[in-house]
């Protein structure tokens, strides 16, 4: 299924040591008018602990329940339901997504390319700059690579000159 419109969110769950011990994504997909919002709790290896419909409906809990276990590659293959092909077909891109979005996260935090992105300023900084706003407000997360964000219309900051 092809998604018109997506958003996703990655929310890190740590431990008493401050180790990731896995994430909840939710990610709201949008195909013509239907819109739904799919919550995908992962362990720390990156396969699904659960996944459960947050708005939208006509998703049976037999098919969320089997992507428990899966990585995103086994996830990609779950079958879908019967006569709600599109549907499902959204939900199994979700997971995959959600799965996909936090193996990434996890790759660029450990090689150094997380950004905070100021949307209003059009600026991306690295994570300890001095440059970076107190304000949540206008203020992102980016995993990725300093090229994309350049390509996307921002620059780097003056003060840390993340490239």
């Amino acid at each position: 299924a092809a998604a018109d419109d997506s958003v996703t969110h990655i929310y890190l769950e740590f431990d008493a040591d401050e180790e990731i011990v896995g994430a909840v994504v939710i990610s709201t997909y949008t195909v013509g008018t239907a819109k739904l919002t799919v919550a995908t709790d992962l362990l720390a290896d990156g396969t699904v602990d659960y996944v459960k419909i947050l708005t939208g409906s006509g998703v049976g809990a037999d098919f969320l329940a089997s992507f428990v276990g899966k990585d995103a590659e086994s996830a990609a293959s779950v079958a879908l339901t019967s006569g709600a092909e599109t549907l499902t077909g959204g939900v199994r891109d979700m997971v995959v997504w959600s799965i996909e979005g936090y193996e990434a996260y996890l790759d660029a935090s450990e090689n150094g390319v997380v950004y905070i992105v100021n949307t209003n300023t059009m600026k991306f900084h690295e994570e300890t700059c001095s440059g970076v706003p107190k304000s949540e407000k206008n203020k992102l997360v980016y995993v990725g690579y300093a090229e994309d964000l350049i390509a996307a219309g921002y620059s780097g900051c003056g003060i840390c000159k993340p490239e």
